[in-house]
């Protein structure tokens, strides 16, 4: 984490549920993922949109 942000960090947690099997019995990975908690307000808000529309966009998008 870049040090800057950690004056904004609220908390932080392992989510071991990624590596559980699912009721299909496959899980997602074989790694547990990093919750991080950031009490943070954003500066302007993201475009996002259709993957598959998304070549119709002219700006670039998150998503």
């Amino acid at each position: 984490m870049d040090p800057r942000l950690l004056v904004h960090l609220t908390g932080c947690s392992y989510q071991h549920e990624t590596r559980e099997p699912g009721p299909d019995g496959d899980r997602l990975t074989d790694h547990s993922a990093l919750v991080v908690h950031l009490a943070i307000e954003p500066v302007d808000r993201l475009l996002t949109s259709d993957p598959i529309t998304v070549a119709a966009h002219v700006e670039p998008t998150l998503f």
